[in-house]
């Protein structure tokens, strides 16, 4: 290209054979202007020209030389009198990297080997009746959208969840945009592996169509017992900031939501605490959400606070030499 440039100069002829005198001719702008042109198209057509380490293969650029004369070091004008408008980078820079839009670069769609190494969407350790998302992703070097369409497949026990099964990727001044279309799994037996599943994704822009396979295993789900410690003393009648609600108001909702949230088969103990700590309930069992939650939020403030009580008996409930019977672990909250 370096030498199409030189013949270009001496070609044309007249002011803009003369390396000093070149710019004030714009035929020396349309020259290289076609010459980025011709470089874009070359760096889009792979993008691993794209990184710095193997932007030029085996030619040994100096990380450390700027590219002249936008960064003034060679003394022409305008770049050497006004360093407002120098662009002191060296060739490893990202404005370098990226090439810029034209109209016949070329649009590269690469499918991401770290999340889907061989094209395999893997749903690997889904818990009994819980719902794993995985993505197709693709890495899309284009100077336009790009959209993408599920085609075919997959059949259960994949669905798919990106609404309508169509994502479109929009130009960024970025290297590459990214692309990802979710799918999904719930887990069925535990310790087993689903049916390998097949999608075929395609891109209206280039016309090609990317075939990946989904493939899935159940795991037994983890149970946990919770034991909320709730404060009820009188500092619970507090402001808790500045919107008007007192900390009392707080934790109604905050332990009830919490308490709501958790999952069948997993178990919540209350304790709380003013002048003095109350027991653990025993209430550990599968429908609590309804009992413990109301017994969160019918929680009201009295006394003063003594919270080391609470915590003895949080540690001795935690210290017991065994689990509740049907629970993996204990957890404090």
């Amino acid at each position: 290209m370096q030498a199409a440039h030189n013949t270009a100069h001496g070609f044309i002829g007249g002011s803009i054979g003369d390396a000093h005198f070149s710019f004030h001719d714009p035929f020396v702008f349309l020259l290289h202007s076609n010459m980025d042109r011709l470089w874009a198209m070359w760096q889009a057509a792979d993008p691993g020209r794209f990184a710095a380490a193997t932007a030029y293969g085996s030619a040994a650029i100096d990380p450390s030389e700027h590219v002249e004369p936008w960064a003034g070091g060679t003394g022409l004008e305008p770049w050497a009198s006004d360093p407002t408008i120098r662009a002191v980078v060296s060739y490893y820079d990202a404005s370098v990297l990226a090439p810029p839009c034209y109209d016949t670069v070329p649009t590269n769609i690469v499918v991401d080997q770290v999340v889907n190494p061989g094209s395999i969407i893997n749903f690997n350790d889904v818990p009994v009746g819980e719902t794993a998302a995985r993505a197709a992703v693709f890495k899309v070097y284009a100077c336009g959208d790009v959209t993408f369409n599920v085609k075919t497949g997959p059949n259960a026990p994949y669905t798919v969840l990106t609404p309508g099964g169509t994502v479109t990727a929009g130009h960024q001044l970025m290297p590459f945009a990214e692309a990802r279309i979710w799918f999904g799994f719930t887990g069925d037996i535990a310790n087993t592996s689903a049916p390998a599943g097949q999608v075929t994704i395609h891109c209206v822009e280039t016309n090609q169509d990317f075939v990946f396979t989904l493939q899935a295993n159940t795991i037994a789900r983890q149970t946990v017992a919770v034991l909320l410690t709730l404060d009820q003393s009188g500092s619970m009648d507090d402001p808790a900031g500045t919107l008007g609600a007192r900390r009392i108001n707080v934790l109604h909702e905050s332990a009830s939501q919490f308490v709501e949230l958790v999952q069948p088969d997993n178990g919540v103990g209350v304790i709380r605490f003013d002048t003095t700590a109350y027991p653990v309930t025993t209430q550990l069992f599968q429908d609590f959400p309804s009992h413990q939650s109301g017994m969160a939020a019918s929680l009201t403030r009295t006394g003063s606070w003594s919270v080391r009580p609470c915590r003895i008996i949080t540690r001795t409930w935690l210290a017991r030499p065994r689990l509740e019977p049907g629970f993996n672990s204990l957890a404090p909250r």
